[in-house]
């Protein structure tokens, strides 16, 4: 719940940023639906609601404006106040206050529209009962001028959200105010009031002095906050004695197994795969069923954050003779040498001194205890070598193989028909095995090649497939071999353009750069034919080379972050086991078509986040949570889907520490992800969450 605040417009409203001081001017209240007049034509304008005066849900003044939204699985039933020209050029963020007295958590957009019709637009969820302030960002600043991945998401009491303006949006000639749900299939009802704005900023203001000297956010009141060396021994020894007294797991094997649980001989030696009762393992060396509950990013070190040309953000940064300067860095990145510090190595480095002993046995130990049997990846590879520890590690083709553009988004595909993309992958899978000698380690479970491949875009899971067409034959082999694909099956080229609507005068223009306008059945049926072709590609070059060097681990595919028939018929016959990375608060639209295989598959991300700690951004917003106690909710509800589920033979969470507050410096991630902040302080919420679950893999 968001505590709504209080006397917004009888004095300047204070923001503590460390050592300095921001007064941030109060705006104006537009209208908090004190006279009749707020609520009648032509002040209001509704469309498929009620709108009146009530005492419900007021926050400012003694009354609020109570609609109630009709079913309209196929409308957008609102209201807008309507204004003859309101200039809103001079503020900040403009603010509603929204009371849910529905029985579900609902949806409703806030909506501002120009006197041209051109609007600006996001949608808030509030929980029953809850009153959310929900804002707008007025400032139309860009978070990665900033370097960051997101800015603020709660400001001042206020659930911020950021909408582009449409091209020629004109916030001096406001027209309307308002707000609608959308398609809502049963009726909605929602208070409203206080609607206000506050006056114009720049979010420089606000980054200045952001973070302490541990890298912890100065402003916002964020409880259990550090501030001394001494802090971290004390939450070290602790938690070492809350650990130690903590129950173990018993029904767990030596290498994590179920120890109450059939078994079977395992001749191999290593992980392999075993269906008990209807429901997919992963078959242990010692010859029990295993499931794997991994934790992703074990390291004591983070990604650091990048201090070139943003040195205001902090408060303190370390001398060049300080111990805390081996944590500086000069990356290369985008062609640029960065200034960078990491935080969370040189906070463990204060916690923990000796960082390959005690932060290792803090890390095994915390593993044992909460419940973890599996090392999953993105971790230091001191991990790999703890006795009875299983892990999975990650492969990634060699940077220099090619790859092209997919529209809509901004990853890249590999361009696996290229005759060198068989050796990219080779010298990748030697460099590894040779370096780590993984290939005859027992605990290792197996290999993922690549993560988050673009099979798709964020948008249309074709874009990759149509991208092809806009490359030529001769610069794409992917291409050629499309072309190639269609000759076979249509013979002509006029035939092609029957079924496709097109008109290619000869196959050599198809081999030229093109756009494919129409969408008619035939091209839809051939584009997804042809992803099914580039993943058959991928994943068959990959099991070929990892055999080469290894033939006693699994292939556990790459960690798709999309899945569609089209994807997981090109792994068949390659992979072993199907990896899913998915950030959700359900795992219901996967499960339906992963049923639908006999393929097993793992978990090999998922997380949720809050952006009301010390991270003011979420990791994550398609899993987002307003505290760590729904955070650890939503991840308990994917993790027993999952865990239920006759084809997961494991889940895996993303991961042990948060982003640095002022973003890593590759991409600006600053949310929250993990079990532990960045001075290495546990979510209690998440670790007793985790502890309950992980009791319950084997109870079947």
């Amino acid at each position: 719940m968001i505590v709504c605040l209080r006397s917004w417009f009888s004095r300047l409203l204070l923001l503590h940023l460390s050592f300095s001081l921001i007064a941030l001017a109060p705006g104006q209240t537009l209208n908090s639906f004190e006279s009749d007049s707020d609520v009648l034509k032509p002040q209001l304008e509704v469309n498929l609601c009620s709108a009146t005066r009530s005492n419900k849900g007021v926050t400012k003044g003694s009354s609020a404006i109570y609609a109630a939204f009709a079913a309209a699985p196929t409308g957008y039933p609102g209201f807008n106040s309507i204004y003859n020209s309101l200039d809103l050029s001079g503020a900040g963020i403009i603010a509603i206050d929204a009371t849910n007295f529905g029985p579900i958590t609902q949806s409703f957009t806030f909506v501002v529209t120009d006197a041209s019709g051109m609007k600006l637009e996001r949608a808030f969820d509030v929980d029953p009962g809850e009153t959310r302030p929900c804002g707008l960002d007025l400032t139309m600043e860009d978070a990665a001028s900033y370097g960051l991945k997101s800015l603020p998401v709660y400001f001042m009491g206020i659930n911020l959200a950021r909408s582009v303006a449409q091209p020629g949006f004109q916030l001096s000639r406001i027209k309307k105010i308002g707000v609608y749900v959308r398609r809502p299939t049963a009726a909605t009802y929602f208070a409203f009031d206080a609607v206000r704005t506050i006056s114009i900023f720049t979010w420089k203001d606000v980054l200045t002095n952001t973070v302490d000297r541990f890298g912890q956010r100065t402003w916002g009141n964020v409880p259990g906050q550090i501030s001394s060396i001494a802090d971290l021994t004390s939450r070290r020894l602790a938690e070492q004695a809350s650990l130690n007294s903590a129950p173990s797991f018993s029904d767990r094997t030596a290498i994590g197994g179920w120890k109450s649980g059939p078994q079977y001989a395992n001749s191999t030696g290593y992980f392999g795969l075993k269906k008990y009762n209807g429901k997919w393992y992963l078959h242990a060396p010692d010859g029990s069923l295993f499931f794997s509950a991994g934790l992703d990013g074990l390291t004591p070190t983070e990604a650091p954050t990048s201090i070139t040309d943003r040195d205001y953000m902090f408060t303190w940064l370390p001398a060049a003779s300080a111990p805390e300067a081996q944590f500086l860095s000069s990356p290369v990145w985008n062609g640029k040498t960065l200034a960078c510090y990491d935080y969370t190595g040189a906070n463990n480095f204060k916690k923990y001194g000796d960082v390959s002993a005690n932060w290792l046995t803090m890390a095994v130990k915390r593993q044992e205890k909460w419940g973890f049997n599996t090392t999953g990846c993105y971790v230091n590879y001191m991990m790999w070598s703890v006795p009875n520890r299983p892990f999975t590690v990650e492969l990634v083709t060699e940077s220099t193989a090619k790859r092209f553009s997919v529209m809509n988004t901004t990853k890249t595909m590999i361009d696996v028909f290229d005759p060198n993309f068989a050796a990219k992958t080779e010298t990748s899978m030697k460099k590894f095995v040779t370096q780590y000698k993984v290939n005859t380690n027992a605990n290792l479970i197996g290999y993922t090649t690549d993560n988050e491949l673009a099979f798709r875009s964020q948008s249309d899971e074709l874009d990759m497939a149509e991208s092809v067409l806009g490359y030529t034959s001769d610069s794409l082999a992917t291409k050629a071999v499309l072309v190639g694909k269609l000759k076979t099956k249509y013979g002509s080229v006029d035939a092609l353009n029957a079924a496709w609507g097109t008109q290619f005068v000869s196959w050599t223009a198809l081999d030229g750069k093109v756009t494919v306008n129409t969408a008619t059945d035939a091209f839809v049926a051939d584009m997804h034919a042809f992803v099914t072709v580039v993943a058959k590609k991928f994943y068959s070059t990959w099991l070929t080379t990892i055999r080469k060097y290894d033939t006693n681990h699994l292939y556990l595919g790459s960690k798709c972050d999309y899945l569609s028939a089209d994807i997981i018929e090109g792994m068949q016959g390659s992979v072993d086991v199907i990896s899913l990375n998915r950030y959700a608060t359900s795992l219901d639209a996967d499960l339906a078509l992963l049923d639908q295989y006999t393929i097993p598959f793992y978990l090999s991300e998922f997380s949720a986040s809050t952006a009301r700690g010390n991270n003011f951004a979420v990791g994550v917003s398609s899993a987002m949570a307003d505290t760590q106690a729904e955070r650890a909710t939503i991840c308990e509800h994917v993790f027993r889907q999952a865990l239920a589920n006759k084809n997961c033979v494991g889940v895996h969470f993303f991961r042990l520490y948060d982003d640095p507050v002022t973003g890593a410096y590759k991409d600006g991630a600053n949310g929250n992800f993990g079990l532990c902040d960045i001075t290495d302080t546990p979510y209690s919420e998440m670790v007793q969450m985790f502890q309950r679950v992980n009791r319950d893999i084997y109870k079947r």
